[in-house]
């Protein structure tokens, strides 16, 4: 359901989006360790 020209573009953000998604959860998986 994407137009072409749309297309690229949306999966650069999609891709950006999904690389902060990584980012905040390792910086909430840092405490995790040290309760050990």
């Amino acid at each position: 359901g994407i137009e072409g020209p749309f297309d690229e573009g949306e999966d650069v953000v999609i891709e950006e989006e999904i690389a902060q998604d990584g980012v905040e959860i390792d910086t909430t998986t840092t405490p995790a360790p040290d309760t050990e």
